[in-house]
């Protein structure tokens, strides 16, 4: 750290800026500028009263805000005024001049330094405040040995104590140094043009202002002994401002109250602006801190909205591909039933009537052979019967006639399932509580597809014994419970994970929800928004 700081010095002391030499045009022009604003300073400092400092205030706050090439002229002026204010003057002070000199332009390109390190962006946050204010205030105190060891006199003609003279000479510079680095901030980030700050509320704010001080002098001339009493009053203004208007409100309000006080006590006694100045720096300290918070919290809602934008950008894009995947689920599911739908119909026009041709041919040939060609018709007879009796299940599990016929309600209490899960020694267990009406064709089959990709996956483990099948209405929802009584899964996950896919994307379909349980069994728990299949 050390050594970087030794390279920053090194750095400002060589001149070199790029900017320099590519703008020498704009270069001058801030040169005059900042020259003027010092020169400025100077006269206001002589026709000023004593508690506002105005070249100290400006030399320091400038660090933080010139320029590289502009440090020298701060240096040079700051060199200037230690001279004059510590009144150092003749030949014999030359050593102490030098050494004054040298003091002060450490300290600032300490603060310099601080600048260009922790400084690097141009927004205005609480840490940004905080380290000026910081900085300032320490450069300040850093005057307190220079005037321990100076007998310089600002106050001629009153006798004060030497803590008393440098408490005051400490409270001028505190004074000076936030008075200038609230202006400052104020005129550089209040006016920028993401700023949101409108013409309508400074309108607000300045009548507020004005009301405010002239309730103030009206105050004072009814009654000059409330002094006291206005000076802890003048806290709740501050605060009013900078809950009406944010971190500006705060900033202009303290400026317009310490411009005010200044015109108040330009000709009181010394004893009352000395009694002033611990009110004149808490002010301008809880300002400046009010200022850092607010900014923060316009920062952190600024950051709040943009999040919830954000999300509810996420959102509309998550709801667009939920669509998306809905619609192609609802595709696959359609194209699905009806590749089943075609299918059964296929083996029942060509297999089953050929089956059923045979099964004719056979009967006609009976008792027309010898014993040995019966007995050889009558196990091609039995076997033609398992033939077709396979057939004509496999066409009725493809795409069963009597959800069509009958309704699903009367398919599920049927022994359709009861004597396929029988093979297989699982009890089929069923509670259904809804009419046909309610529900729509397609539901219909979606609902038999779901209990059947669930019986399947039942009938391929060993330790199912039970299965259950609930089914019931439910404010508007069509409530679908399915349960099996198995000890553990025991085929793989992505078995279970494959076959339950196939239950996800009916559902996914219909715009329903799926949950899955696997304690003490297989749960499976579906909704599915019910819609009446007669319109009223």
């Amino acid at each position: 750290m050390f050594a970087k700081y030794i390279n920053h010095i090194l750095d400002i002391l060589r001149y070199t800026n790029s900017n320099f030499l590519r703008e020498p045009s704009t270069i001058l022009f801030n040169h005059i500028i900042f020259s003027s604003a010092l020169l400025l300073a100077v006269l206001l400092n002589i026709t000023s009263i004593l508690h506002i400092d105005f070249v100290f205030g400006v030399i320091v706050v400038s660090a933080f805000f010139v320029p590289s090439y502009l440090i020298w002229l701060l240096a040079i002026s700051l060199c200037a005024w230690s001279i004059h204010f510590y009144d150092l003057k003749g030949e014999t002070d030359f050593i102490w001049q030098l050494l004054i000199c040298f003091y002060q332009v450490s300290l600032m390109s300490l603060v310099v330094f601080l600048r260009y390190v922790y400084l690097h962006s141009n927004s205005l946050r609480l840490t940004t405040i905080m380290l000026m204010l910081g900085a300032s205030l320490g450069f300040a105190v850093a005057q307190l040995p220079l005037i321990s060891i100076t007998n310089n006199q600002l106050w001629l003609g009153v006798e004060l104590s030497h803590l008393n003279y440098l408490i005051g000479i400490q409270m001028i510079l505190y004074t000076s140094v936030l008075f200038i680095l609230s202006t400052v901030i104020l005129i550089k980030y209040s006016l920028v043009t993401n700023s949101p700050f409108m013409r309508q509320d400074w309108f607000k704010m300045l009548i507020q202002i004005v009301c405010l001080v002239l309730l103030t002098t009206l105050l004072y001339q009814i009654q000059p002994n409330i002094d006291y009493l206005m000076r802890m009053v003048y806290f709740i203004p501050i605060v009013w401002f900078g809950y009406r208007f944010g971190w500006v409100g705060v900033l202009t309000i303290v400026i317009a109250l310490l411009i005010s006080l200044s015109v108040f006590l330009y000709d009181k006694p010394l004893l009352m602006v000395v009694e002033y100045q611990p009110f004149l720096v808490s002010y301008l300290l809880v300002s400046l801190l009010l200022s850092g918070m607010f900014l923060e919290q316009r920062l952190s809602e600024q950051v709040l909205e943009d999040a919830r934008a954000s999300v509810a950008l996420s959102n509309r894009k998550l709801e667009e591909k939920n669509t998306e995947l809905q619609n192609l689920a609802n595709s696959i599911i359609n194209i699905q039933e009806e590749e089943r739908k075609l299918l059964s119909q296929e083996l029942h026009d060509e297999a089953a009537q050929n089956i059923t041709a045979l099964q004719i041919g056979i009967k006609l040939s009976e008792n027309k052979g010898s014993e040995a060609f019966n007995k050889t018709l009558e196990t091609v007879k039995a076997k033609t019967n398992i033939v077709y009796n396979t057939v004509y299940k496999l066409v009725h599990w493809l795409r069963p006639r009597m959800i069509d016929e009958v309704g699903l309600v009367v398919t599920l209490e049927s022994s359709f399932f009861l004597d396929r899960l029988a093979k297989k020694n699982i009890k089929y267990e069923h509670d259904i509580v809804i009419s046909d009406k309610k529900l729509t064709i397609e539901l219909q089959i979606a609902i038999f597809r779901i209990i059947q990709e669930a019986s399947l996956l039942a009938m391929e483990l060993s330790s199912v014994s039970v299965f259950k099948v609930k089914l019931r209405e439910h404010l508007n929802e069509l409530r679908l419970d399915i349960y099996d009584n198995r000890d553990s899964l025991q085929r793989t996950q992505q078995v279970f994970l494959s076959t339950s896919s196939k239950i996800n994307y009916q559902v996914l379909s219909l715009n329903g929800t799926y949950q899955c349980y696997s304690d003490k069994g297989l749960t499976i728990h579906i909704s599915l928004p019910l819609t009446n299949e007669l319109d009223e």
